[in-house]
């Protein structure tokens, strides 16, 4: 038997370098447009939300070793509460640079609690909270977020 052609790289193989320049532009055409997308549907800063963007992928690959590359863009998952907190008449004296702050505040401690979950898996082990989150409720979850 012939051995076939595997497509990709696994994760201990380095591509040629043109193959890097190709990936790297793969790379910023995905990245680029989504993580504006959100910066102008919340009303955040564009700069700072790439900025962001780029602090936390530069901490996660200090974190991991280089051992996971992966890319920490901005995530939908919070515009409709973002959209909320900017139109919400509770803040309507604000001004925007004060409602994006109170935006921040929760996802900021929206992060700390997935650390802190974090923390408790790995020192309960995945078991447990597949007993408290079955796969039915996790995925259900995944569905409604996209």
């Amino acid at each position: 038997m012939s051995a076939e052609r595997v497509v990709g790289y696994l994760p201990d193989e380095t591509p040629q370098f043109w193959e890097l320049i190709v990936f790297a532009l793969q790379q910023i055409v995905v990245m680029f447009p989504a993580t504006v997308l959100v910066a102008l549907i919340t009303g955040f800063h564009v700069s700072t939300t790439i900025f962001a963007s780029g602090l936390a992928t530069l901490v996660f690959i200090l974190v991991t070793r280089r051992q996971i590359p992966l890319y920490y863009g901005s995530s939908f998952s919070y515009i409709a509460a973002i959209a909320s907190i900017m139109s919400a008449e509770a803040f309507a004296g604000l001004s925007l640079n004060e409602r994006i702050s109170i935006a921040q505040f929760g996802i900021v401690m929206s992060g700390l609690v997935s650390i802190a979950a974090g923390i408790i898996i790995k020192k309960s082990g995945k078991e447990t909270i597949d007993r408290v989150l079955p796969p039915t409720v996790t995925g259900s979850i995944a569905i409604i977020i996209g």
